[in-house]
């Protein structure tokens, strides 16, 4: 059965509208975001290790504009509501066996497929 939400962020707490070509970057204390950033600050996150997915939803019709599957298949995911979306972009990104982020490299580019579209850093965020 496709996974529950478990975690929600309001992306509206930032307080603006993002540019184009800007970033919002939802973070926890030790991350300091790049200047010019939207941001929103989260003193507790509760991200399991995966499988997992993280998608960007428009509430209003329950679409997915953009989403993120890592550390195993997570093909769906069900929302508060009972809505449930498909979350898979191609395969998934690739697994962090320590710690470490996840990045959208080259910069920006979104092909659909989370394997191309991500790279593992070691430098955790």
């Amino acid at each position: 059965s496709p996974a529950p939400e478990y975690y929600r962020v309001t992306l509206d707490e930032a307080g603006a509208t993002l540019p184009a070509g800007g970033y919002l970057v939802v973070h926890m204390a030790a991350v300091t975001p790049a200047p010019g950033a939207l941001s929103i600050l989260k003193t507790a996150m509760a991200i399991q290790n995966g499988p997992d997915a993280v998608a960007l939803v428009n509430v209003r019709d329950n679409s997915v504009l953009d989403a993120l599957s890592y550390e195993g298949a997570s093909t769906q995911g069900t929302l508060g509501n009972g809505t449930v979306l498909d979350i898979a972009e191609g395969g998934a990104a690739p697994a962090d066996t320590g710690d470490g982020s996840l990045g959208r490299i080259p910069n920006g580019q979104d092909t659909d497929d989370n394997s191309a579209d991500f790279s593992l850093s070691s430098t955790p965020t």
